[in-house]
């Protein structure tokens, strides 16, 4: 809580009494108000001191919590990676607001004194002052009392915006990151269970025609994970132990049959041609797709006849006949 008052005019002269415990002030502290103004306005050697002191320990606090935000956000992903993001996310804020708030509650104002560092804030045409006193000091003889104010110091709206980055921008980052996308086709005649590391993971219905939406498409922790399908009268399907790759995306179609995937890149303007087709191989129905897919499962654009344009290249993931391209 603190005091504003109008904003005193140039040739005002503070009282020699010190801003937050109004004992005389052999020294003064300068605080800039109007650009190329400055008031200089009392402050005794004692509340330099525990001022001083008090905005280190902000500054500490706030680092810890900070470094506690950003590696929990970073690490929670890989040491637990079953975990949900909501999880993630609630332990980083959490972690980091218990930080912010044990070094608030450790951080009291000294009896007898108005704050613990910024005793006067100029904001404007105003002077926000910690002690209601002081404030009357600084008003007008005739001028109204000093007004009552809520205050948030940008030190600490700065703390906790840093946190709010680290929970909800860092971390979901981070979870996507170590938890790369992995499409999974059922290309035979019944449904079956996904499942990872034993843990089920969703029904995978038959799709044989190409479609963008055939399939399952899941999250899944990054690192050597044991991807099983299973029938729903448990006769098992198929067994592979795959590396998923952090940032990756990744293709899971047991027993595919004559059922081939092909890289299809299209040419556009004076980069015009006929498409390339480029067959995907693997020995365990496992694929970890390159990067710069502009779709699965689809056509390429339609490209024009404009050899003026400077063009480009396209590559899409096509599903098709194993003897040709689709």
């Amino acid at each position: 809580m603190a005091w504003e008052v109008p904003l005193p005019p140039a040739d005002f002269t503070p009282p020699p009494i010190c801003a937050c415990c109004l004992a005389f002030a052999p020294r003064t502290l300068c605080v800039r108000a109007e650009p190329r103004r400055e008031l200089w306005l009392g402050c005794c050697e004692d509340c330099a001191q525990h001022a001083a002191r008090a905005g280190t320990h902000r500054i500490a606090v706030g680092i810890a919590a900070t470094l506690s935000a950003v590696a929990l956000a970073a690490g929670l992903p890989i040491v637990l990676p079953w975990q949900s993001l909501a999880v993630v996310i609630a332990c980083t804020f959490g972690v980091g607001a218990f930080v912010l708030t044990l070094g608030a509650v450790l951080t009291r104002t000294p009896r007898g004194h108005a704050g613990l560092d910024r005793f006067v804030e100029a904001r404007g045409a105003l002077l926000v002052c910690a002690s209601r006193e002081y404030a009357a000091q600084l008003t007008e003889p005739g001028a109204a009392p000093p007004a009552r104010r809520r205050t948030l110091s940008l030190e600490r709206a700065l703390e906790w915006g840093l946190l709010l980055g680290c929970a909800f921008a860092l971390a979901p980052t981070s979870y996507l990151f170590h938890h790369p996308k992995l499409r999974v086709l059922n290309l035979t005649e019944e449904p079956f269970e996904l499942l990872v590391d034993g843990r089920a993971l969703g029904r995978v219905e038959p799709s044989s025609r190409e479609s963008a939406f055939a399939g399952l498409e899941l999250r899944v922790p990054a690192g050597r994970r044991l991807l099983e399908g299973a029938y729903a009268d448990a006769r098992p399907l198929l067994s592979s132990s795959a590396e998923l790759r952090a940032g990756r995306h990744h293709l899971f179609a047991p027993q595919h049959g004559q059922v081939c995937f092909w890289l299809e890149t299209v040419g556009y303007g004076r980069e015009g041609a006929r498409p390339e087709h480029t067959k995907l191989a693997s020995l365990e129905e496992f694929w970890v797709l390159p990067d710069g897919l502009r779709g699965l499962f689809t056509e390429s654009p339609v490209s024009g006849d404009d050899l003026r344009a400077s063009g480009g290249k396209t590559r899409v993931l096509r599903q098709g006949s194993c003897d040709a391209p689709p």
